[in-house]
């Protein structure tokens, strides 16, 4: 099972090719917020493949316009995942606070963006993902996204740049 996370294209869809193309064949694609246009991109490049694949989006702080959920818990490869934009859990100044809601929710993994920051941890017992950003505004020049490769029940993450 092999599951993209995207977050903070910001409209970038050079960037955005780049990655799916790097990211090779999917069974489902997640995205983590900011800017509806690309959720609207995603979820039609979901559709187009063949099979189409699942496509979960949550609301970013800039999708002003968004009719999409603030969070979101779904399961995947046996594995329940809660993602949100992080805004709303005070992630810039540590992941406490959305640690506690995805447990909450009783997720395996915790999924956000916003910060634009890279990060891959377990944190009391949740695997904690930030894919980093996917579009003009880069990390350190880099535009990111990962892949959570799930086989046997065991999850591995890899790091995809561009």
């Amino acid at each position: 099972m092999r599951i993209g996370i995207l977050s903070d294209l910001h409209e970038d869809g050079y960037h955005r090719r780049l990655l799916l193309e790097k990211m090779g064949k999917l069974d489902s694609l997640l995205f983590l917020g900011d800017m509806t246009r690309d959720a609207d991109d995603l979820y039609a490049y979901s559709l187009a493949q063949e099979p189409f694949i699942p496509f979960w989006s949550v609301r970013g702080n800039n999708n002003f316009t968004s009719t999409e959920p603030d969070e979101l818990t779904v399961e995947i490869g046996g594995k329940r995942i809660f993602m949100t934009h992080g805004h709303l859990y005070g992630v810039r100044i540590g992941v406490q606070n959305l640690v506690a809601r995805a447990k909450q929710a009783g997720a395996d993994v915790a999924l956000y963006g916003h910060t634009h920051i890279p990060f891959c941890d377990y944190v009391d017992n949740t695997l904690v993902i930030n894919p980093g950003p996917g579009g003009s505004y880069g990390y350190e020049g880099k535009h990111m996204g990962c892949v959570i490769l799930i086989e046997n029940g065991k999850m591995r993450v890899e790091t995809v740049q561009v």
